[in-house]
């Protein structure tokens, strides 16, 4: 689909014709990645008047249920969760369940991540359900399990993840 000329698809949609040629971006390039809550202990869950998306919420859908929340107990040191946030697992019991990936599209004021996943944020406008599928792709699947290191249990570095 990309013609001779490197980087220019073949067939463009009318109103693209004059856009600029593709290029090839790391994600650390695009955007920053921030923490999970940190800091808790299991007294500040199960209560409070802010939410946090679970692992499991993020481990199994490419883009987060907003109902699949649960309540916590929050400080001012927290990263809030914003509309088109990509939260990444970070360890795992297999190599090919590390670094999987959801898409947040809530706008609640008063939302966070869990502890065992990291949040990365874009600087540019990149539409999130192309995120949701594409990271989610056995391409990208493949690249992210190759990167697990342990033995009992995988876990993922950032900076590899995201590719800085």
């Amino acid at each position: 689909m990309v013609s001779k000329e490197k980087n220019i698809p073949k067939r463009r949609f009318k109103e693209f014709e004059n856009a600029p040629a593709w290029e090839q971006r790391k994600l650390g390039e695009l955007g920053n990645t921030y923490t999970g809550l940190s800091g808790k202990t299991k007294d500040d869950f199960g209560h409070g008047s802010a939410q946090f998306v679970t692992y499991m919420n993020v481990y199994s859908n490419s883009i987060a249920k907003l109902n699949d929340t649960d309540n916590v107990e929050i400080d001012d040191h927290q990263n809030k969760v914003q509309y088109g946030d990509v939260f990444f697992t970070t360890s795992s019991e297999t190599p090919e369940e590390v670094g999987l990936t959801s898409v947040w599209l809530g706008n609640d004021d008063n939302t966070y991540l869990n502890s065992f996943c990291f949040g990365y944020r874009p600087k540019i406008e990149i539409d999130p359900y192309y995120l949701a599928y594409v990271l989610r792709s056995n391409i990208i699947r493949r690249k992210m399990f190759v990167l697990a290191q342990g033995v009992s249990r995988f876990n993922i570095s950032k900076k590899k993840s995201y590719g800085t």
